[in-house]
């Protein structure tokens, strides 16, 4: 696969759902938009000003109850609406990432399932190529 095959896939294919309205999850929506164009999903029990005003992400609530099985429903829901996607699922908060563990098993048959810090480290993400050449 070429560079620009790859990063045609990339922005054409993947699907970034970040799980918490944090700076952090912001952050890495923005990095990811601007490599690559992709609108990423932030999905929370509550909407920021962030979640409004942010126009490189869209905002999915989630069940106010903290139901874990129900919120990880309404993900494989988003997953499941567009299966030629890469959906990947990035916890930004300590209360998402003990949901992802818990419900790993069935988030895993529709996610690839990460931490925020694995993607602010920047290595994983200078893996992925840009646009017009090489990954730097």
């Amino acid at each position: 696969m070429t560079y620009d095959e790859a990063y045609d896939t990339i922005h054409r294919d993947l699907l970034p759902v970040f799980l918490g309205s944090n700076r952090t999850s912001h952050k890495l929506a923005t990095v990811l938009f601007r490599r690559y164009g992709t609108v990423s999903v932030i999905a929370d029990r509550r909407r920021t000003l962030l979640d409004l005003i942010n126009p490189t992400t869209q905002f999915l609530p989630l069940p106010p109850s903290g139901d874990e099985r129900l919120t990880a429903e309404l993900l494989l829901e988003l997953a499941a609406k567009d299966r030629d996607s890469f959906p990947l699922l990035v916890s930004c908060t300590e209360a998402y990432k003990s949901l992802t563990e818990k419900e790993a098993d069935l988030l895993e048959s529709h996610f690839i399932l990460t931490e925020s810090e694995n993607l602010l480290d920047r290595s994983p993400l200078a893996d992925f190529p840009s646009e017009g050449g090489p990954a730097r």
